[in-house]
């Protein structure tokens, strides 16, 4: 595995090697903690992609492989908040674009804790029906700043 050495001038050159070493190591660890694989498909509403991953689904499971499937908003702690949140329309009453956020990243861990997690130590594939990008990215065209 080649490893790309960042370029810090101010740093040693044998400590750059022993950073990039680090970094191999703690790719090995977490590749051998975690050895599933992981399947993000991002994309707008209604694209499609629901109706690709579960087509990709049923093609992984009939050729023997061991698939969950993770779907956005779909944490049941969190998923009749976030509902309730999209249905306000009165403006007074509308939630802050950070605390939107925030919810939408509690549906995300809980999903990883309660799903992901254990289905990617358990050496399946994970289909996930998008990610934390998704939130990442929505926020941000919200107003919410990057580094939040």
């Amino acid at each position: 595995m080649k490893v790309k050495v960042p370029k810090n001038k101010h740093m040693p050159k044998t400590k750059k090697v022993q950073s990039a070493k680090k970094l191999v190591t703690a790719k090995k660890s977490l590749a051998s903690q975690l050895p599933g694989s992981l399947i993000i498909v991002e994309g707008i509403d209604g694209s499609g992609k629901s109706t690709q991953l579960l087509i990709l689904k049923s093609l992984l499971e009939a050729n023997g492989f061991a698939v969950d499937l993770s779907e956005w908003n779909s944490s049941l702690a969190v998923k009749p908040l976030n509902k309730k949140i999209k249905a306000q329309r009165d403006p007074s009453k509308l939630v802050d674009p950070r605390t939107f956020h925030m919810t939408h990243a509690a549906d995300m861990a809980d999903r990883y804790v309660k799903l992901i997690r254990g289905s990617l130590r358990a050496g399946k594939i994970v289909l996930c029906d998008r990610y934390m990008y998704t939130d990442i990215a929505r926020s941000v065209a919200r107003g919410v700043d990057e580094a939040y």
